[in-house]
């Protein structure tokens, strides 16, 4: 799980081509701060950064979810199970539907991939109008 974690969605809290997009794209500004508010600071409490914190802060979830939902009222289920365990619980009929997997490693790792080369994008756009502004202004001195 950690592992997964820090390859995949962390990028949210630690790449810095990230930041850029969210400097000046409103959609990845809000995720950015979803990200941060609701995953790495409400859930995780700011500790990813240590494999050991993470993984107890994960498993106090758990137990703290337990703890507060009747045995008869939670489902402990990973997405690897597929549709049975899940709409057993929910008293549903097993659709005919593969069960949806949309968190792929090398999909996020993809993601990832193209929305950094948007970012130097960005960068070489801003470094081109900045040149251009410079130029600009020595042309009118």
């Amino acid at each position: 799980w950690y592992e997964s974690t820090i390859e995949t969605i962390y990028f949210t809290k630690t790449l810095w081509q990230f930041q850029v997009l969210a400097a000046v794209i409103p959609f990845m500004w809000k995720f950015r701060n979803m990200c941060n508010k609701l995953i790495w600071e409400r859930m995780h409490r700011d500790t990813m950064h240590s494999m050991a914190t993470a993984v107890k802060r994960y498993e106090d979830h758990i137990a703290e979810v337990k703890a507060a939902i009747p045995a008869g009222q939670l489902l402990i289920f990973t997405a690897d199970q597929g549709w049975g365990p899940l709409c057993a619980f929910l008293g549903l009929p097993v659709p005919s539907t593969p069960f949806p997997n949309v968190n792929d490693r090398k999909e996020i790792k993809g993601f990832i991939a193209n929305m950094t080369k948007g970012a130097y994008v960005i960068l070489g756009v801003g470094v081109l109008l900045a040149a251009a502004l410079v130029y600009g202004l020595v042309r009118l001195l």
